[in-house]
């Protein structure tokens, strides 16, 4: 496993046009596109998931009920992922 030297790469981007704040910055708004689209699937899946409940019959509904739990775990996980990365993006400022 390669580890990356700071330095190194700072002396590195001496020469071009991007500082590390470019790079983190980069990384954030790409982290965050990913975020939005995330959140946008999730919610689609809730919905879906709240529709197939509610239309089903009684033999399914304990099968989409497990998958509106599934959703909102993946929910839950990421906002913990995004509270992670924004933690981590925090400390290299």
């Amino acid at each position: 496993m390669k580890f990356i030297n700071f330095l190194e790469l700072t002396n590195e981007l001496q020469g071009a046009n991007y500082t590390i704040e470019d790079l983190i910055a980069f990384a954030n708004n790409g982290f965050k596109l990913l975020q939005r689209g995330g959140v946008v699937l999730l919610v689609i899946a809730l919905g879906l998931g709240f529709l197939i409940y509610g239309l089903t019959d009684v033999d399914n509904k304990p099968r989409a009920k497990q998958k509106i739990i599934q959703v909102v775990f993946g929910l839950v996980g990421l906002v913990l992922a995004s509270s992670i990365v924004t933690i981590i993006l925090s400390l290299f400022k």
